[in-house]
């Protein structure tokens, strides 16, 4: 049991989904999985907590409705194919939380929205709106039109982002790995999980290795470079394996799962 969640009330949550989590990529959806995410979710909402989903999967999506298996390389083409991918992407949240009586409001934004004070200031009035109304609010970057984000940090970096401007009390980052691991499990089978960080150091970010994908670009580096700007202002952050059954839930209550990382304020 961690104490820490026993001394902490988590009440503002953001769960990332990533793009692995829900699709292969070629034919096949993850809808087992988003069930899973979906009811874990409302069992949140219904004792009181505030809620935001940030999620992947649009590309994944649209390569799946395209029938390609290999994620291209242009830029044009994945651009394309969020475009294609993410309204069938919401319909599927929407016909799942529709299960649970929870109305969904879709959010697509870039990292330039948080720089801007004039846009940071309405894009925070909107989702803090959507949670007074209990409305989960669904977050995803702006594919059709964002580059950076897209090339390097498949929602790592805008969860970060949305984390600060919100100031949430926690950020769970759900893939398809168990955590920070001791060393990189493709070549080394004999790997542990490193279960709580006080600190990210230079020898932390030196186990970050990205894990071979081809369908998204998000790996342990880009969780950990987003992880520092949370834990720098005081917002912890679990890495957990979101194929597991009730992981989300399990995790605020103390379980130890994933990799914790601990507030440094």
């Amino acid at each position: 049991m961690r104490s820490f969640f026993l001394n902490h009330k988590m009440e503002s949550i953001i769960i990332k989904v990533g793009t692995n989590l829900l699709t292969d990529g070629k034919d096949i959806i993850y809808y087992d999985i988003i069930e899973k995410i979906v009811k874990q979710i409302a069992e949140l909402k219904n004792a009181g907590k505030k809620v935001i989903l940030v999620s992947s999967g649009a590309i994944g999506c649209g390569m799946k409705i395209q029938k390609i298996k290999e994620r291209p390389s242009k830029l044009e083409q994945l651009q394309a194919l969020a475009a294609i991918g993410q309204p069938h992407l919401m319909s599927i949240y929407e016909k799942i939380f529709n299960k649970y009586n929870i109305k969904i409001g879709q959010i697509l934004m870039t990292k330039e929205d948080t720089k801007d004070s004039i846009r940071r200031t309405h894009l925070r009035n909107t989702i803090s709106e959507l949670i007074e109304l209990d409305i989960l609010p669904i977050i995803n970057e702006n594919d059709t039109v964002a580059v950076e984000e897209i090339t390097f940090g498949d929602n790592d970096t805008l969860t970060a982002l949305v984390g600060l401007l919100m100031f949430v009390d926690i950020v769970i980052f759900l893939s398809t790995i168990d955590g920070l691991c001791d060393c990189n499990p493709q070549k080394n089978p004999k790997f542990s999980i490193i279960h709580e960080v006080q600190k990210i150091t230079h020898e932390i970010e030196k186990l970050s290795q990205d894990f071979e994908s081809n369908l998204s670009i998000g790996g342990m580096k880009s969780k950990i470079n987003a992880t520092k700007k949370l834990i720098n202002v005081g917002i912890p952050v679990v890495i957990a394996n979101g194929t597991q059954d009730n992981v989300i839930i399990d995790i605020l209550k103390g379980k130890i799962i994933g990799t914790l990382f601990l507030p440094e304020k």
